[in-house]
């Protein structure tokens, strides 16, 4: 019910999902005269992977190490693109997207 305009493409997605996992968003989407269309400057793919993380979210209240490896090789993210993603999300305010491209990041370069 929210479209987020990403480079050349739109992202049609929904205000609930959007303002529970950012600040950003819960900013603009709760504004009176917000508009249907928020705009954002990140690379497609990388905002992509962003909208997928925030749609499986709930993973603080899981097996948070487990689920979060296995996630991220569902979406198929790869350790340099949840480094990309994280640098987005925490532009948005995505506080738990943040920590699970974190520990994805810090465990697949873990080398012990």
């Amino acid at each position: 019910d929210v479209s987020v305009t990403c480079g050349g493409r739109v992202f049609h997605l929904h205000k609930f999902v959007l303002c529970r996992e950012s600040v950003f968003f819960r900013d603009n989407i709760l504004q009176e005269d917000s508009a249907k269309e928020i705009q954002v400057e990140y690379e497609e793919e990388d905002f992509d992977g962003l909208c997928e993380m925030m749609y499986v979210g709930g993973l603080c209240g899981e097996l948070f190490e487990d689920t979060v490896l296995e996630r991220m090789r569902e979406l198929e993210i790869k350790p340099e693109k949840s480094m990309r993603i994280c640098l987005a999300a925490n532009d948005l305010g995505c506080g738990q997207v943040v920590q699970c491209c974190q520990y994805f990041f810090d465990k697949t370069l873990d080398t012990s």
